[in-house]
């Protein structure tokens, strides 16, 4: 398994930063693992890293990137909570849904790719793959506790 942070032209302008985790041997399908609520943490770098492990190509995109850039926070501190709320608050919905399509994008074209590619998402990450399965042609969509 190989991990990188790579670019995604944004569909609206700009780009943006993803952790993208490759397994070791042909990916099986890829994943646009969506954030929670405390940004591109080392628990879904781990997260991707196990879906890894098990043969797939995992895209974690930053998606708060056009508020503040690289967000990696811990929910069990008040503070970093708090700040995840805020951000949350601050979080333009729409403008995510454009940025998870630019990632299912770039996943499905990046070199190894079958083409199939899915989306999980955990709570508000959960919502917006809710909005994936409603608003894109991803092949398959998983929300967990989704709000």
């Amino acid at each position: 398994m190989t991990t990188r942070t790579v670019i995604i032209p944004a569909l609206l302008g700009g780009s943006f930063n993803a952790y993208l985790a490759t397994p070791s041997t042909q990916p099986r399908a890829g994943i646009v693992l969506i954030q929670e609520v405390v940004g591109v943490n080392q628990n879904m770098r781990q997260i991707a890293n196990d879906f890894a492990k098990v043969g797939y190509q995992v895209l974690v995109p930053d998606l708060y990137w056009r508020l503040e850039s690289g967000v990696q926070l811990d929910f069990d501190d008040e503070k970093q909570r708090a700040k995840a709320f805020d951000l949350l608050g601050k979080f333009n919905w729409d403008s995510g849904v454009e940025d998870l399509k630019a990632s299912l994008s770039f996943l499905r074209q990046y070199p190894s790719s079958t083409g199939k590619v899915g989306s999980v998402g955990f709570c508000s990450g959960g919502k917006l793959a809710y909005f994936m399965a409603t608003r894109t042609d991803a092949d398959a969509n998983v929300s967990y506790y989704g709000v």
